[in-house]
């Protein structure tokens, strides 16, 4: 191989890196977009907060999972379809979802486990008629205190 194309190739190389580390944005499809943790993504008509109940859960215990709806101007949005995946970081724990029960007042609110210690991603999902949106948020799990 010649040193010209031993060169392009590693600057093909560097540029396929810095792409493939590039952060995604959240995935959505029909008209809904939900809020980020660094902000509104583009076009975003819902923003999506998410607070766990004992923070940091344990993997002793159901943890509570609220989630908020709101629109962009900050009216709550209630009849939501909303569900919850747990997703650990590091391995496949295989499926790990449960509903959320609207609670009004754009408050959907459900219970779930994390079945191990360490990062996991919760992914929110909120369904409106075709519409849906989805967020994800980092969480991390810990065991419980020695008794």
């Amino acid at each position: 191989m010649s040193k010209r194309n031993a060169a392009l190739w590693g600057v093909l190389l560097i540029v396929a890196l810095l792409l493939g580390c590039k952060p995604k944005p959240p995935q959505t499809s029909g008209n809904l977009a939900a809020e980020g943790p660094a902000g509104p993504a583009p076009n975003a008509t819902v923003r999506m907060d998410l607070r766990i109940d004992p923070t940091p859960p344990r993997t002793d215990a159901d943890a509570v999972f609220l989630v908020k709806l709101k629109d962009v101007a900050g009216a709550p949005l209630d009849g939501a379809n909303v569900h919850t995946s747990l997703v650990m970081k590091e391995m496949d724990m295989g499926k790990n979802e449960f509903p959320l029960t609207d609670k009004g007042n754009g408050s959907y609110e459900g219970t779930g486990r994390f079945t191990m210690a360490g990062d996991w991603r919760v992914v929110v999902t909120a369904k409106m008629g075709s519409n849906e949106a989805v967020q994800r948020f980092d969480a991390h799990a810990v065991m419980p205190a020695p008794k």
